[in-house]
């Protein structure tokens, strides 16, 4: 079996399994390092991986984490995103602002506003739960799909009252005009 493994920022090498598991034990990739199976798009640690861990010897020596101030000098990016992946530290999530909005208007669309926010509503809150599914650190899917059902309830309601008045007016203007020509043809006889 192979396997895609990313470190850092440096790009993805391919490894059979027996490499990967040679490489974890001559220190050279941490044993936490992020690894995809050929054909997979989800990014795991190799410690997570049953078929690796069964070929580890039990106790590997540590990693030496390399020194912040030594990446600093290398590299202008932050030494905390350079060595995350080691470290396991995860960036909180945050809650996608859209979904919040989506969910504002669509409280509003209860005070009497429904054909202004509706609209706009849906449309913010569809892209919220985009975004939310396209990136893991976004949380607020929640927030998104509550909105969405806010909205969609009174805009339904609201297009059932459009139509039955509608229809309401047009079969009375249909009984009108009924009414009309019956009135010209009794004139007329």
């Amino acid at each position: 079996m192979t396997y895609h493994i990313k470190i850092g920022y440096q790009p993805e090498t391919i490894v059979s399994s027996n490499e990967l598991i040679t490489l974890i034990r001559d220190n050279q990739v941490p044993i936490d390092v992020l690894v995809r199976r050929d054909g997979s798009n989800d990014w795991t640690p190799a410690n997570s991986l049953p078929e690796i861990l069964e070929k580890l010897p039990s106790t590997l020596p540590k990693l030496e984490i390399l020194d912040k101030s030594l990446i600093l000098e290398h590299f202008e990016k932050d030494a905390d995103q350079l060595i995350g992946i080691t470290n396991k530290t995860q960036p909180a999530k945050k809650t996608d602002r859209l979904a919040i909005v989506s969910l504002l208007l669509a409280a509003l669309s209860y005070c009497g506003l429904t054909l202004i926010t509706a609209i706009p509503a849906v449309m913010i809150g569809h892209r919220s739960l985009r975004r939310i599914k396209k990136n893991p650190n976004l949380k607020g899917r929640w927030a998104a799909l509550i909105a969405l059902y806010l909205i969609y309830i009174p805009l339904i309601i609201t297009i059932i009252i459009v139509l039955n008045l509608a229809g309401t007016a047009i079969s009375g203007a249909v009984k009108r005009g009924k009414e009309v020509q019956r009135n010209l043809e009794q004139k007329a006889r």
